[in-house]
Protein backbone atom coordinates (compact mmCIF):
# COMPACT_ATOMS: atom_id res chain seq x y z
CA UNK A 1 0.00 0.00 0.00
CA UNK A 2 1.52 3.27 -0.88
CA UNK A 3 0.90 6.22 1.62
CA UNK A 4 1.86 10.23 1.27
CA UNK A 5 2.08 12.19 4.72
CA UNK A 6 3.57 15.50 3.18
CA UNK A 7 2.11 18.54 3.40
CA UNK A 8 -1.34 18.83 4.54
CA UNK A 9 -1.69 15.05 4.42
CA UNK A 10 -2.43 12.61 6.92
CA UNK A 11 -2.67 9.12 6.13
CA UNK A 12 -5.20 7.02 8.65
CA UNK A 13 -4.94 3.24 8.52
CA UNK A 14 -7.63 0.70 9.98
CA UNK A 15 -6.87 -3.10 10.07
CA UNK A 16 -9.44 -5.94 10.67
CA UNK A 17 -8.75 -9.00 12.38
CA UNK A 18 -10.93 -11.47 10.25
CA UNK A 19 -9.81 -14.57 12.75
CA UNK A 20 -7.50 -15.17 15.99
CA UNK A 21 -4.17 -13.29 15.20
CA UNK A 22 -2.84 -11.19 17.97
CA UNK A 23 -0.93 -8.63 16.17
CA UNK A 24 -0.50 -7.65 12.44
CA UNK A 25 3.19 -6.44 11.86
CA UNK A 26 3.78 -3.07 9.52
CA UNK A 27 6.68 -2.14 8.16
CA UNK A 28 6.60 1.47 5.78
CA UNK A 29 9.48 2.29 3.24
CA UNK A 30 10.79 5.81 1.58
CA UNK A 31 10.26 6.23 -2.51
CA UNK A 32 13.59 4.98 -2.71
CA UNK A 33 13.12 1.02 -0.34
CA UNK A 34 14.83 2.32 2.69
CA UNK A 35 13.07 0.97 5.73
CA UNK A 36 11.85 3.84 7.77
CA UNK A 37 10.77 1.50 10.87
CA UNK A 38 8.15 -1.39 11.63
CA UNK A 39 5.59 -1.73 14.22
CA UNK A 40 3.58 -4.88 15.90
CA UNK A 41 -0.04 -3.22 16.00
CA UNK A 42 -1.96 -5.41 18.69
CA UNK A 43 -5.16 -6.68 17.35
CA UNK A 44 -7.74 -8.89 19.60
CA UNK A 45 -9.35 -12.17 17.88
CA UNK A 46 -12.11 -10.42 15.42
CA UNK A 47 -11.01 -7.26 16.44
CA UNK A 48 -10.50 -3.63 14.08
CA UNK A 49 -8.37 -0.59 14.90
CA UNK A 50 -7.79 2.40 13.15
CA UNK A 51 -5.52 4.90 13.67
CA UNK A 52 -2.39 7.59 11.82
CA UNK A 53 0.53 5.93 9.99
CA UNK A 54 2.60 8.49 11.94
CA UNK A 55 1.64 7.68 15.00
CA UNK A 56 2.09 3.75 14.34
CA UNK A 57 5.19 4.59 12.62
CA UNK A 58 6.37 7.90 13.75
CA UNK A 59 9.14 7.87 10.97
CA UNK A 60 6.41 8.08 8.12
CA UNK A 61 5.26 12.19 8.97
CA UNK A 62 6.76 13.78 6.20
CA UNK A 63 7.63 10.83 3.76
CA UNK A 64 5.86 9.56 0.66
CA UNK A 65 6.06 5.14 0.51
CA UNK A 66 5.11 2.45 1.19
CA UNK A 67 3.82 0.31 3.67
CA UNK A 68 3.54 -3.34 3.97
CA UNK A 69 0.85 -5.41 6.53
CA UNK A 70 1.75 -8.95 7.58
CA UNK A 71 0.57 -11.59 9.95
CA UNK A 72 1.84 -15.02 10.36
CA UNK A 73 -1.39 -17.21 9.31
CA UNK A 74 -5.29 -15.58 9.04
CA UNK A 75 -6.79 -13.39 6.99
CA UNK A 76 -6.22 -9.49 7.26
CA UNK A 77 -8.06 -6.50 5.28
CA UNK A 78 -6.65 -3.17 5.37
CA UNK A 79 -8.26 0.50 4.46
CA UNK A 80 -6.26 3.52 4.21
CA UNK A 81 -7.60 7.43 3.66
CA UNK A 82 -5.79 10.40 3.29
CA UNK A 83 -6.81 13.71 5.03
CA UNK A 84 -5.89 17.21 3.62
CA UNK A 85 -4.00 18.31 0.85
CA UNK A 86 -4.55 20.25 -2.12
CA UNK A 87 -8.06 20.45 -3.25
CA UNK A 88 -9.18 18.33 -5.68
CA UNK A 89 -6.51 15.62 -4.53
Amino acid sequence: MLFDDTGNIVTGVAVVNLGSVTAVNATAYDMNGNMLGTAAIPLAPNGKTAATLSAIIPATAGVMGSLVFTVATEYLKEKRAQIGGAQGR
